[in-house]
């Protein structure tokens, strides 16, 4: 990384725990499996060449470069870490990476908004304390249907779910869509998000009006009276008789 500074904030890319300030950490988007929806990784240093550990390949050989190969997922130049659109298909991460609505990058450069006080290169409201580190991948997991599941037609079918999005994000409404023909049925409509604390949450439909075959429950948030559509797929699933 040497003195690059991508994001043009005063943290070089070395110092730098969002090098792009997309709102997802660095670490996130290394490619490392083992992030653990972090920022940065614990202090042991056992060989003393600065590489942790936890992601040295070497841990008891000076020199050694980290145990992974940074992930781009598209394939460009830019490995994913200091990349505004890492799968190069039109959208920020910021907002199908980090989750956050519009309002947090009003001027729409794919950067969230705001000051870094602690110097950290998380900027403003990313950043959930002025300490080293702070960022938090936001996420919205459907938890069911799972995939190839299987509703039974007029019975009553959970459709849970648990998230820790921003607290803009109110309501969410909730489609039916058909894998073959892509037919849409929408089956609740701002109905009420939960707290953004992981804390499972259960909504049961009956299956009725639709014919048997693969489909998909698909989210949109909310923020207020402004909806984000087709934000969150749950896996295939078959309904049948």
């Amino acid at each position: 990384e040497k003195s690059v500074d991508t994001d043009a904030d005063g943290i070089p890319n070395f110092l730098d725990l969002d090098s792009d300030n997309d709102a997802v950490s660095d670490a996130f988007e290394s490619g490392y499996a083992g992030h653990a929806n972090r920022d940065n990784y614990p202090t042991v240093d056992s060989d003393g060449d600065g590489v942790p550990d936890e992601v040295d390949a070497s841990p008891s050989v000076w020199g050694s470069l980290q145990k992974f190969t940074l992930l781009n997922t598209d394939g460009d130049s830019a490995p994913d870490y200091i990349d505004l659109d890492s799968d190069n298909d039109g959208i920020f991460d910021i907002r199908e990476k980090a989750n956050f609505p519009p309002s947090y990058d009003t001027d729409n450069n794919g950067r969230i908004d705001g000051a870094d006080p602690d110097g950290d290169g998380i900027l403003g409201r990313a950043d959930t304390c002025v300490c080293f580190g702070g960022i938090v991948v936001r996420s919205f997991n459907i938890i069911t249907p799972r995939l190839n599941a299987k509703w039974l037609m007029y019975s009553s079918n959970p459709i849970s779910w648990s998230h820790n999005l921003v607290a803009d994000y109110t309501t969410v409404r909730i489609d039916l869509v058909s894998v073959s023909t892509g037919t849409r049925k929408t089956l609740f409509d701002k109905l009420a998000i939960g707290p953004n604390t992981r804390i499972t949450q259960t909504k049961n439909w009956a299956a009725s009006g639709v014919t048997t075959g693969k489909y998909t429950i698909v989210i949109s948030p909310y923020v207020g009276t402004t909806m984000y559509p087709d934000a969150f797929t749950s896996p295939q699933f078959n309904i049948s008789t």
